[in-house]
């Protein structure tokens, strides 16, 4: 903190128009393209320096000064927002708002009325809230999110993995990303508890249908480690600094392009039919198969409702002309089959040696199904060592 500086030295830049917003660029790491940045403010001096926000906001939040700064910096905001979509495409802009903003009805208004008015397009907006500022009694602050979020505006949890409530907090509102924490990340090589903050966290966001960015991303062996856990997109000084709008835009717009791999995807999706098929066996042979109704028993039929099925029939199809992807449906489908016809036996109440049997057969299509799964994944590995090669 610069104890030179004081509020009034922060109003009058406020009002000069010295503050400005700078842009962070985030890369996805399906597609290696530019996803999206985070809006951050910076203060060009007269002198020419331009100070960070950690030189100075922490004073102005000293002296209460942050609604202030916020009223007056969100039409720029908008601005720089609209600019940025006009110039570019398949982009989402990030930016703060801490408790103060969404208790009140000032900003909140402001940004639902850019929304209505057409100036801002709701699915290129994610609200950036750290966990830690929130207010434990925070309904209206609550009511604004939902209002907020009911436009097509996402909400993103900054700073996870520094609070004492982050995961209620990821319960009661309707977060659709999580931001680790960069002190996390940038430790991850040197520390094995940061190591497993962050591969359970991304695992944990997988699982909830969350996406998850990782900042604090300084060097390549860290994003590639993070693009193997399955993290859905990268910021840090790696990729680049903050830059101002116009600068930010060029970027976007160069092409440049990152290693693109969907293999943490599919590692995922390896772990979760593996977790189905114990999950099989423990109805079978624990003490609930006969609690199972019909539907849930017809439910486990269906292979096309697991995550799995879902895969293989949506969205990744960087993998469509691959063989070995191809030829996943069978065994996948055989899998599902052979489950349903063991729970249904355990439900119907067959002899133990009848059930024993049936088990074996399952376990032989789950494990021809993993084969074929480890066989896309070898693939997908020598696929982006080729790529890497040749960039």
């Amino acid at each position: 903190m610069n104890n030179s500086i004081q509020p009034s030295d922060i109003r009058e830049a406020l009002f000069s128009g010295a503050l400005e917003h700078w842009f962070q660029p985030k890369v996805s790491f399906l597609s290696g393209k530019i996803s999206g940045g985070e809006a951050l403010i910076r203060w060009r001096r007269k002198d020419g320096c331009v100070l960070p926000a950690v030189a100075w906001l922490p004073i102005a939040k000293k002296h209460d000064m942050m609604q202030e700064i916020a009223t007056v910096m969100f039409p720029l905001l908008a601005d720089n927002i609209a600019a940025i979509c006009r110039e570019t495409t398949d982009i989402k802009i990030a930016f703060n708002m801490d408790a103060g903003d969404l208790e009140s009805t000032n900003i909140v208004d402001q940004l639902l009325s850019a929304v209505h008015a057409g100036k801002l397009n709701p699915a290129q907006i994610e609200i950036e809230l750290t966990e830690t500022a929130l207010p434990r009694d925070g309904h209206a602050m609550e009511d604004n999110i939902m209002l907020l979020t009911a436009t097509g505006i996402s909400l993103a949890m900054d700073d996870f993995g520094t609070g004492f409530s982050s995961l209620d907090t990821l319960r009661k509102l309707p977060f659709s990303t999580v931001k680790i924490d960069q002190g996390v990340v940038m430790t991850m090589q040197d520390s094995v508890k940061s190591s497993a903050i962050v591969l359970s966290s991304i695992r944990m966001a997988y699982e909830m249908g969350l996406n998850v960015i990782a900042e604090g991303v300084e060097s390549e062996e860290v994003f590639d480690i993070l693009q193997q856990a399955g993290c859905s997109e990268a910021q840090g000084f790696w990729i680049s600094r903050a830059l101002p709008l116009d600068q930010f835009i060029s970027f976007v717009n160069s092409g440049k392009r990152w290693l693109a791999t969907p293999i943490g995807q599919l590692r995922h999706v390896e772990i979760d039919h593996l977790l189905w098929c114990k999950n099989i066996l423990s109805t079978v042979f624990g003490n609930s198969n006969s609690n199972m109704d019909l539907e849930s028993v017809l439910a486990i039929s269906n292979d096309q409702t697991c995550r799995l099925g879902k895969w293989l029939e949506g969205e990744n199809h960087s993998f469509a002309t691959m063989p070995e992807f191809l030829s996943l449906t069978g065994p996948h489908q055989e899998v599902h089959k052979a489950g349903y016809d063991l729970v249904f036996a355990a439900r119907d109440g067959v002899s133990m040696r009848e059930l024993q049997a049936m088990a074996v057969h399952f376990n032989r299509k789950s494990e021809a199904l993993m084969i074929g799964l480890q066989s896309l994944e070898i693939q997908v590995l020598m696929a982006s060592l080729n790529d890497a090669t040749l960039a």
